[in-house]
């Protein structure tokens, strides 16, 4: 039996170049995206590709990402330092990057997951790729064991912080 994740192998990739234009009408170029050819699919590394190219583009804040594909599903992790920006901008982007990119939610209430009406999509020769993932967390803190968590946990001391940022 040939799994969903055995099959998107043997698939080409390609890499497009994608322009949207936002409700408030800033233009936004995304260069190099990863999708499948034949099919209109993007893998994780093309939805952290745009993901990464839109936080630069509108906000141009250091961060860090990390993406996982499961059997259930898929998501994107976000990790903003409080040491390089502050709660409001945190907020701001965490509810706008939620808003844009994660596909829907989970309804405890019916065991389902509910997909949105207003998936974030682009369009090249006529197809439409759904960028956005299942699950979408956006962190106030730096990704643990790297250079960035080590400059938070000295930043933490310094400043007496006693807050929990990881939220």
């Amino acid at each position: 039996m040939i799994t969903q994740f055995r099959l998107f192998e043997k698939l080409e990739k390609v890499k497009l170049n994608f322009t949207w234009i936002d409700e408030k009408g800033y233009e936004f170029k995304f260069k190099n995206i990863t999708v499948y050819k034949d099919i209109n699919y993007v893998p994780m590394i093309g939805i952290s590709q745009v993901i990464r190219q839109y936080i630069k583009q509108k906000w141009n804040v250091p961060f860090q990402i990390s993406t996982l594909a499961y059997s259930g599903g898929d998501s994107v992790t976000i990790y903003l330092s409080p040491v390089n920006i502050d709660k409001k901008l945190y907020n701001e982007i965490k509810s706008e990057l939620i808003s844009i990119f994660q596909n829907g939610h989970f309804d405890g209430s019916t065991d389902s997951y509910e997909y949105k009406d207003n998936k974030f999509t682009l369009t090249f020769n006529n197809k439409e790729y759904v960028i956005g993932a299942r699950f979408l967390f956006v962190k106030y803190t730096p990704k643990e064991d790297t250079k960035d968590w080590n400059k938070y946990i000295k930043w933490k001391e310094i400043n007496n912080a006693t807050e929990d940022y990881n939220l």
